[in-house]
Order: structure tokens, then C-alpha cells, then sequence
């Protein structure tokens, strides 16, 4: 298994409790990587593995609004393909935690 895929286990399991965004993964790979890594490294590692947790068909991708999560009414890959491209085009580390947020369907 890959970094990525490790990761995205780890964040499959959190996901039981709740939703997960892509900035407190973010927050957690520079807390572990340091401040050696820079905005492409982190985002292409966060990238990677909402690839691996979107390839699974019971997690969704979207956003919360006043506390309760929306999804994209997008297919898994074309949520995907946004996701990527929204998130490498970052100059500055994502730190918004109701934006990109995965979420486990009931």
C-alpha cells in the first residue's frame, strides 16, 4: 500500500464519526511533514488520497453550510477531477474547513 492509501484508511475510519475535510488533513500532513514541505507536495499528497476515498462508492465529496453537509451532485470521478483541479491551483495552504469536506453515506 501507498502513503496515500494508508492515509486514505485512516480517514475512511474517522469518517464513522462524522465528516472530514481536506483542510484538517492539510493541517495534519504539515504537523507531521514540518514546514519543509510546500503547498504543491502537501496538496498532491491531500489529492491522492481523495482519490483513494472517493473510489469508494459510499463516500461523497462536498460541503457544509451552516452545519450541515451538502454534497456535489457530481459523479465520484468528476468530483474528483474538480477537486484536483481547485486544489492545485492553491497558492496558499487550504485551510477552510467547509469547503472540500468527505463525508460517509448512511
Amino acid at each position: 500500500m501507498s502513503q496515500q492509501s494508508d492515509m486514505a484508511s485512516v480517514v475512511y475510519n474517522q469518517l464513522r464519526k462524522g465528516v472530514f475535510s481536506a483542510a484538517r488533513l492539510v493541517r495534519e500532513l504539515r504537523q507531521r511533514w514540518g514546514p519543509g514541505h510546500h503547498v504543491p507536495e502537501v496538496h498532491g499528497f491531500v489529492r491522492e488520497v481523495a482519490y483513494c476515498l472517493l473510489s469508494n462508492e459510499d463516500i461523497e465529496l462536498g460541503e457544509v453550510h451552516a452545519g450541515k453537509f451538502t454534497p456535489w451532485s457530481l459523479d465520484p470521478l468528476d468530483a474528483y477531477d474538480k477537486f484536483e483541479q481547485e486544489i492545485m491551483a492553491m497558492n496558499a495552504f487550504l485551510d477552510d474547513d467547509d469547503r472540500y469536506v468527505f463525508h460517509k453515506k448512511q
